[in-house]
C-alpha cells in the first residue's frame, strides 16, 4: 500500500529539498545592487532549513554501463521505440555532448531526421533529450514507426550511430548555435540565465563570459565527437525500450541487429 500524503508529510520533504545550499539566482539586465539586496531580503523572510549544497552527484546504478543483452516491451496497439545510452560523464564533456547531439537529432537537418524521415518515410518525427550530472547522465531518443518498419528502422539506427564513430567531417559539426551566433544570448535574457545557471552552478564548468563558453565549444573537433560516439553508443550503454504488440514483436531479431553497436 502507498502511504497518504498528507501536509505533515509535506513539509518533511519541504525541508529536506528546499534548502539553504539547494538555492541559488542568476541575474541579468538592468539591475543595481540594491535590487540584489531586495531579493536577498525577500528570502530571508522565509524559513528555509540551512544545509550545505547538494552534490551533482547521484549514485551509479548498478548496471550503469554493462546493461543487459535485452528488449524491454510493454504492451500496446501501436508502435514506439526509445534508445537510452548511459553516459559516463566523467570521460565526456558537456560542449561535446551538446553538438553530437545536434547532429544527430536537432533539427530537420539532422542526420537522424535526414536519413530515417525525409529519405525513407520511416517516422514523422523524433524527441529526445539529454540529463547529464557531474559524473552520469542519460542520452535518449524516441520515436513512433509503423510495426512492419520496426526492425528495418532499428538497424537503420545502428547503421546511423555507427557512422558518427568514423565519418564525421570538420564540417559536419554543428557549432554554429554556440560559436557564430554566441553572442545572441546577450539578446535573451532568460536563456542567458538558464545557460549559466546549468553550465555554471550544476555542471560547474566556470564560464565567466560568453566569450569563454564560446571558445570551448569552437575548440570540439570532429575527432572529439567520433570518441565521444564511441563511448556512448555501445550495446553495453543501451537500453531499449518499446511499447508495440508484444505478441507480434521479435525480441530475438531485435537484439541481433543491436549487437552491431
Amino acid at each position: 500500500s502507498v502511504d497518504a500524503i498528507t501536509a505533515r508529510r509535506l513539509e518533511e520533504y519541504r525541508r529536506r529539498v528546499c534548502t539553504s545550499g539547494g538555492m541559488f539566482f542568476y541575474v541579468s539586465g538592468n539591475f543595481t545592487d540594491e535590487d540584489i539586496k531586495t531579493l536577498a531580503r525577500f528570502i530571508d523572510g522565509y524559513d528555509i532549513p540551512v544545509a550545505p549544497a547538494p552534490k551533482n552527484a547521484p549514485v551509479v546504478p548498478k548496471l550503469f554501463g554493462s546493461r543487459p543483452d535485452d528488449v524491454y516491451i510493454k504492451n500496446a496497439d501501436f508502435t514506439m521505440v526509445r534508445f537510452s545510452f548511459d553516459l559516463d560523464m566523467t570521460a565526456l564533456g558537456v560542449p561535446v555532448t551538446d553538438i553530437l547531439y545536434d547532429m544527430l537529432l536537432t533539427g530537420y537537418s539532422s542526420r537522424m531526421f535526414m536519413e530515417m524521415s525525409e529519405k525513407r518515410g520511416l517516422f514523422y518525427d523524433v524527441t529526445g533529450a539529454m540529463e547529464r550530472f557531474l559524473n552520469i547522465g542519460t542520452f535518449y531518443f524516441t520515436f513512433e514507426v509503423k510495426e512492419r518498419d520496426v526492425y528495418e528502422a532499428i538497424e537503420l539506427v545502428c547503421d546511423i550511430l555507427n557512422s558518427f564513430k568514423s565519418d564525421i567531417t570538420e564540417q559536419d559539426c554543428i557549432r554554429a548555435g554556440y560559436v557564430d551566433n554566441a553572442m545572441m544570448l546577450y539578446d535573451d535574457q532568460r536563456e542567458m540565465n538558464f545557460t549559466y545557471a546549468y553550465d555554471n552552478h550544476i555542471m560547474g564548468l566556470g564560464y565567466a563570459t560568453v566569450e569563454q563558453r564560446r571558445s570551448a565549444y569552437s575548440s570540439v573537433s570532429a575527432e572529439n565527437v567520433m570518441n565521444a560516439a564511441d563511448k556512448i553508443f555501445r550495446r553495453e550503454n543501451l537500453t531499449l525500450t518499446m511499447k508495440a504488440n508484444k505478441k507480434r514483436i521479435n525480441k530475438d531479431r531485435i537484439l541481433e541487429i543491436l549487437r552491431r553497436l
